[in-house]
């Protein structure tokens, strides 16, 4: 089953999936910021 359950999929999982596809230092300066 692929399906993400929106409760679960929160945008703190969806960031940390994102740093692992496709690191981006200048996208982590804006967050720090």
């Amino acid at each position: 089953n692929d399906v993400i359950e929106p409760d679960d999929f929160t945008f703190d999982a969806f960031y940390a999936l994102y740093h692992k596809i496709c690191p981006r230092n200048d996208i982590e300066d804006l967050f720090q910021s």
